[in-house]
């Protein structure tokens, strides 16, 4: 009787295995692709919605028009900053940020007097947050925005940031 060279039930069961873990590590490098290409999606919507509110906004604030006199009553908007969006005490985001978002971009446009000239705010299915922030005689006014699709995500998101200069005459 002639043996045949043949792999045991214990030499199977450890192929198995090893194939089973290279699986699963495949499945999970599927799963972590998904949602990484989900953000990048959401990150590209938000930077478009970003650039065009942060545009608007830079080219009403450094408007050769704007006097010196709007320019300088403008404040802080809206005047809890951050925390008219987010409840730091409690750790989470208040209710209608979206809309006060819009209420901010219209409000420093009117203080401006520029409404009518600059496209409207329109931020889609978006979670959005603005904050413009101008300290009294100073020529610099600072815009931060910040967007997210999961309503629960908006203060874990970047900040799209920007300053701008005031252009025209202090004496007007």
């Amino acid at each position: 009787m002639t043996f045949r060279k043949a792999f045991t039930l214990m030499e199977v069961n450890l192929a198995m295995f090893v194939m089973a873990v290279g699986t699963l590590g495949l499945v999970s490098l599927y799963t972590f692709g998904y949602r990484e290409n989900r953000q990048s999606v959401e990150d590209v919507e938000a930077s478009g919605i970003a650039e065009g509110v942060l545009n608007a906004l830079s080219t009403a604030l450094s408007s050769t028009n704007v006097t010196w006199t709007a320019f300088n009553s403008l404040g802080q908007y809206p005047q809890d900053g951050w925390e008219a969006y987010y409840d730091f005490r409690l750790a989470r985001l208040k209710s209608g940020t979206g809309s006060l978002a819009s209420q901010t971009y219209d409000r420093v446009l009117e203080d401006l007097k520029m409404t009518g000239s600059v496209p409207s705010f329109d931020a889609g299915n978006l979670e959005t947050a603005l904050v413009v922030t101008h300290k009294a005689n100073s020529r610099t006014a600072s815009i931060g925005f910040r967007a997210s699709k999961r309503h629960g995500d908006l203060m874990s998101q970047p900040i799209f940031f920007t300053k701008v200069h005031f252009q025209g005459e202090t004496t007007k």
